[in-house]
């Protein structure tokens, strides 16, 4: 049991990455409708909190894109149970109707404020039982994070709080939401999910290795914004922007996790390319036509310095639809598009910057969850292709041996994939397979391209999202989902195929590093035997 987390200080980071919650809006608007405003509600999310002087939060983007002006009522630090009192104040109903946008930032500091509550209250006992007068910073550095049983016993009693807090949360954003549309029933009210901001690319902070902390916390801080984003897709009548899967698993490059600060000073907000990003993210859920928004460009070219290719890709995929800013040389790239279980989507394969090209061989994966309908022929190239629906696989040549030039934009191929009933909310990738893809000009010489990938993020799922750890998806973590895992990797030692599906090898990974081993049955047995524990 003590290995259980050594990590309570972690506590309050995990906490605060709960800060992270909702932003809303409208139904599909351009910038050529009536304009009205744009209505800010909620925390230090939508206020730009950790931004630096000049730089744009999210609602400066809306505003430059749709041509209309924010009115703010957004505060740091306002719970759930505050925003309810200020969306029934009579000074902000007066604003409320004026809104074709409104958007809303909230839940966070529920959960911040439980977890501060309680430290509080133990730092108290502890200062009068020692005569100390240890800060809350302190006394969470030189005796919680060096007492694994105090842990042990803090992460029970915090997991019984934190439930109660998301319960309220739950209770009081239905409330909200039912008073906007009262006040407003043209607005539709758009939240974006809560994300996990405890991630770094480099784990060693001041010569410290915070490998093990962090992903001790990132799993507490993952079960309870789980909780969050369950209640968010339970509450009818919104509609929710899903930044946790636009942020996930890169975080650091969307907030202000700079571990120069030191491990326990850094900031979960999103930085400049976080705000952007949930800027797009927002406007795609209204339905917006795209073109190019100078200040999306440039927050782009700002950071392209501070990030990898895959990174960068990633980023300017999310950007895609408002953007002009492009990489050097010959790019080939699959969009990123949104439906719901069960529709057929169509994700096009775009070329930018071709000097020349005579013929390819292009190989496609695409996750689980996504079968192929039918390919349509774009502009890009005269001359049909060949094309394997089973293998992805899409052959061009030109009839002469010659070379043709793609346009800027130009659609190669446009995919038809349906989403399989199903599905479940979330990313699900389409990609190419670049060591099987190859393109050449007339002489032969292979060229280099750059590849993006894109897919398909899948909305409006009833399909239960499970919890790491259930296996079997019966929505509860037992015994039986660590016999699962084991039976799968006896059967893959003894030389067959894992019985397990793409969700289900997701689900068994408990220490997220790509593969099913006998290590993540003894982590399932662990945090059963945590969960009993008291």
């Amino acid at each position: 049991m003590k290995n259980v987390k050594r990590l309570l200080s972690c506590l309050v980071s995990a906490a605060m990455c709960m800060s992270l919650l909702p932003a809303a809006m409208m139904p599909s608007v351009s910038a050529e409708q009536d304009p009205k405003y744009i209505l800010m509600l909620g925390d230090s999310i939508a206020s730009g909190y950790g931004l630096a002087e000049g730089e744009y939060r999210y609602a400066d983007y809306l505003e430059e894109y749709l041509g209309m002006e924010s009115i703010d009522y957004a505060k740091p630090g306002q719970t759930t149970g505050e925003l309810l009192e200020l969306v029934n104040n009579e000074e902000v109903q007066i604003d409320i109707p004026l809104a074709s946008v409104i958007c809303v930032s909230i839940g966070g500091n529920d959960l911040i404020d439980t977890v501060e509550g309680y430290l509080n209250t133990l730092l108290e006992t502890y200062n009068t039982t020692n005569g100390t007068s240890l800060t809350l910073k302190e006394y969470v550095q030189t005796v919680v994070a060096v007492d694994d049983d105090l842990q042990t016993t803090m992460i029970l009693k915090l997991t019984s709080l934190l439930n109660k807090a998301a319960n309220t949360y739950k209770t009081n954003i239905q409330q909200i939401e039912a008073s906007l549309l009262e006040q407003n029933p043209d607005a539709k009210i758009v939240v974006q999910t809560v994300y996990n901001p405890i991630n770094m690319e480099n784990p060693v902070v001041n010569g410290v290795d915070y490998s093990s902390k962090l992903k001790q916390i990132r799993k507490f801080a993952s079960e309870q914004l789980l909780t969050l984003n369950d209640a968010l897709q339970q509450t009818e009548g919104l509609t929710y922007v899903d930044v946790n899967a636009a942020f996930k698993d890169t975080e650091w490059v969307y907030t202000n996790m700079d571990p120069s600060n030191g491990f326990w000073q850094m900031d979960v907000h999103p930085n400049a390319l976080g705000h952007a990003v949930i800027a797009a993210e927002i406007l795609n859920s209204l339905g917006a036509e795209g073109g190019s928004c100078d200040q999306f460009n440039l927050v782009l070219l700002n950071n392209a310095a501070k990030l990898s290719d895959a990174e960068y890709d990633r980023v300017h995929a999310q950007l895609d639809n408002f953007i002009t800013t492009g990489k050097d040389g010959i790019v080939y790239s699959i969009a990123g598009v949104k439906g719901k279980p069960g529709e057929t989507v169509d994700v096009p394969i775009t070329i930018s910057g071709d000097t020349g090209t005579a013929g390819m061989v292009l190989e496609l994966q695409a996750d689980a969850g996504l079968t192929i309908k039918r390919r349509v022929t774009g502009n890009a190239y005269e001359g049909a292709p060949t094309w394997n629906p089973k293998t992805l696989t899409y052959v061009w040549n030109t009839a002469d041996g010659r070379n043709q030039v793609a346009a800027d934009g130009a659609v190669l191929a446009t995919l038809q994939f349906t989403i399989a009933e199903d599905a479940v909310n979330g990313m699900y990738e389409i990609s190419f397979d670049e060591a099987k893809c190859d393109i050449v000009d007339e002489n032969g010489t292979a060229l280099d391209v750059t590849f993006e990938n894109g897919g398909v993020e899948v909305y409006g799922s009833t399909v239960p999202e499970y919890k790491l750890g259930d296996v079997n998806m019966d929505g509860a973590l037992t015994v039986a989902d660590a016999v699962t895992v084991l039976q799968a990797c006896a059967q893959v030692t003894a030389g067959g195929e894992s019985p397990l599906t793409d969700q289900q090898k997701k689900l068994a990974d408990m220490n997220q590093d790509g593969n099913v081993s006998v290590g993540d049955a003894v982590d399932i047995l662990v945090t059963i035997a945590q969960s009993m524990v008291g």
